[in-house]
């Protein structure tokens, strides 16, 4: 910054600076004579007569011209404020001064180009820019501690707000409610586990108090946190995947509370150090779109994110007809890694398999909403499970998310039991309310209607066959071939099952006539060949999904090489064929 025109002649930086160099200064003397800028005096009274008589006089726009050039009032002489300032070298124009006018133009050019004047231009420049909050002032020091301990704090409070996060987490519980404001009794988990733990946490209380953003909704904190946990975690599952050699894909399909269709993904692995690990991915929302294309975009994704496509080794999934239709995402990863097995998951019962594919028939799945809503009609009120229990003599559970196998076999059996008790609760005004005794009177017209029994009666005899089967596998699971000649078993008793329909309907036929004339769908149509049409796509589709299900099973016959009890036999005589099966697979 230059200084005005005027100067003071009793106070002469220049003066000063020729009796104490700039460098035996304090760094704060520096600073303040660099922010004040070069002095620049109107020298009046600097002339000088040249040899042919004439006298030159100093120009004001000298200044102008040479940024560099200053001057002193009290010398009455010109100088260079670089050179004075920081040159290592002295010379004329830091330390007696030019005040011969007739050669100025001369003596400047010859000063501007050399190397001592460059040095101490860029030595200005760059103390020019030094920062003061590098300074080792106090101020500075003060500032920085002050920042370092906000700093200390926030760390410390958001390691509470991601502990809490995690215990929430952890317990499957639910963050917030609706309503989180200051006033709210019970303003969700999140918020109140916070203030649990501020009450013997000092720092978190106040922090809590004098924040004003905890105050309000923390939606967005919450999602936030959450989001750089599952990124972290996510993270470090790619680093596991890395330095494992197989891995195996659990895939989910189900559709939440809010009626959103997920799929759900996890990766299975066994660690350098010998552990086996079940890693949860998260999420996909499919509902818009179920399409083979929009599960095979969605898997193949994951298998290039986390790099595990050349170690994929095998998969598993519940049944959906959407992941095991033939042109479903079963064939797709099939086509792409042919080395993939598919394996059933035996986490999840066969029957509830079989039923979610049978689903996609409009009568069978109102067939098992109406079965699960009896379940869910006793066991979600104490006193009606007690009044069955007291006059039916059977306790039913509350089936939902779980096979429908079980209620099905109570209703089989104790059918008649179940119209007397429907119908005295729909009687009793004293005893129910009135929704009790609306949901009853559905219930009992259920019971009598036709369609309804003509369902139980081909269910109550495949589901039993279905459980024994899938327990006989998952018992056998090492004897392929045991497991293989029970499987073809269960599917040539549905071929022989296919030819009963006769009895089945000769069954429903004897059956009462309900006390209301049920609308049936398929009015225009024989009611007889429309339920045979029926009954015969049912069984196609089990036989269809059975031998989709278990189609790899002859692969895994290397799982006999994991039976313990034939270790000794193994010495004498060693399964070669279980043993190229594995090898074909490496």
């Amino acid at each position: 910054m230059d200084n005005g025109r005027s100067g003071n002649e009793s106070d002469c930086i220049i003066d000063s600076l020729c009796k104490k160099s700039f460098n035996s200064r304090s760094f704060t003397e520096k600073m303040d004579i660099v922010r004040k800028g070069r002095p620049i005096p109107d020298l009046k009274n600097l002339k000088h007569k040249t040899s042919g008589g004439y006298e030159r006089h100093f120009n004001l726009q000298w200044y102008d011209d040479n940024p560099w050039l200053c001057g002193s009032l009290k010398l009455s002489k010109l100088f260079c404020w670089p050179c004075i300032l920081f040159a290592d070298e002295k010379n004329s124009w830091n330390r007696d001064g030019v005040c011969n006018m007739d050669a100025f133009r001369t003596v400047r050019s010859r000063h501007e180009n050399s190397k001592n004047h460059i040095a101490a231009t860029c030595s200005l420049i760059r103390f020019s820019c030094t920062k003061i909050d590098r300074t080792l002032n106090d101020a500075c020091k003060r500032s920085i501690e002050a920042h370092n301990e906000l700093i200390r704090k926030n760390r410390y409070v958001m390691e509470r707000l991601i502990s809490a996060t995690c215990f929430i987490a952890l317990q499957e519980l639910p963050f917030r409610r609706q309503d989180e404001s200051t006033g709210s009794d019970n303003k969700g988990n999140c918020v109140e586990l916070l203030h649990w733990i501020a009450e013997t946490d000092p720092q978190l209380h106040h922090y809590l108090q004098t924040w004003t953003g905890f105050s309000g909704i923390l939606n967005d904190m919450e999602n936030d946190i959450v989001h750089c946990i599952s990124s972290f975690m996510l993270e470090k599952i790619k680093n596991e995947v890395a330095n494992v050699s197989f891995v195996s894909v659990i895939i989910d399909e189900n559709t939440d509370v809010s009626e959103k269709s997920q799929l759900s993904t996890v990766l299975r692995y066994v660690s350098l150090d010998g552990d086996i690990h079940e890693r949860f991915l998260g999420f996909i929302d499919i509902t818009e779109d179920k399409t083979t294309d929009r599960l095979s975009h969605v898997f193949f994704q994951c298998m290039d994110e986390f790099e595990c496509g050349k170690k994929l080794v095998s998969v598993t999934y519940d049944g959906s007809p959407i992941l095991s239709e033939d042109n479903g995402l079963h064939n797709q990863i099939k086509l792409r890694f042919d080395c993939t097995l598919f394996v059933h998951y035996y986490g999840y019962r066969l029957n509830l398999v079989l039923e979610k594919s049978l689903s996609n028939l409009k009568d069978c799945k109102i067939f098992f909403l109406t079965v699960n809503g009896f379940s869910g009609f006793f066991s979600k009120s104490t006193k009606r499970s007690q009044v069955l229990d007291r006059e039916v003599k059977r306790h039913i559970l509350d089936t939902c998310g779980n096979c429908n196998s079980g209620m099905i076999e109570i209703i089989s059996r104790c059918r008649d039991d179940l119209i007397k008790l429907l119908q005295s609760m729909m009687n009793s005004v004293e005893d129910w309310d009135g929704e009790t005794r609306i949901s009853a009177r559905a219930y009992y017209l259920t019971l009598l209607d036709p369609d309804f029994v003509f369902f139980i009666e081909i269910f109550i005899i495949i589901f039993p066959k279905v459980d024994l089967l899938f327990g006989t596998i998952k018992r056998k699971l090492s004897d392929v071939w045991y497991c293989r000649k029970n499987i073809t078993k269960f599917i040539s008793e549905l071929v022989e099952f296919r030819d009963k329909f006769e009895e089945i309907w000769f069954k429903v036929e004897k059956q009462d006539e309900p006390p209301v004339k049920i609308v049936k769908i398929d009015q225009d149509e024989d009611r007889k060949d429309s339920r045979r049409r029926l009954f015969y796509e049912i069984i196609d589709i089990l036989i269809v999904q059975i031998t989709n299900l278990f189609s790899d099973i002859e692969e895994l016959q290397f799982f006999s090489l994991l039976d313990g009890d034939k270790f000794s036999d193994y010495d004498k005589n060693f399964p070669e064929q279980p043993f190229q099966v594995l090898t074909k697979r490496l």
